[in-house]
């Protein structure tokens, strides 16, 4: 799914989690960083007046549209 980084922030990250559970508590959730991520992948904007958006590379690739 392709996302803006913002609306990518009000995600969970389940790779970020399943660590947490492993140390913390099994309740914590970690959000998406979004770009900030190492995974985060930018899709090349079809023209100069759509907004950037992009997705988690470790969700694999979404269908291009």
């Amino acid at each position: 799914m392709f996302m803006t980084k913002q609306e990518a922030r009000n995600k969970w990250c389940c790779q970020a989690r399943l660590e947490s559970v492993r140390q913390v508590d099994r309740n914590v959730v970690v959000p998406c960083i979004s770009d900030a991520c190492m995974a985060w992948r930018w899709r090349k904007p079809k023209s100069q007046d759509e907004e950037m958006v992009g997705f988690c590379g470790m969700a694999g690739v979404p269908v291009w549209s």
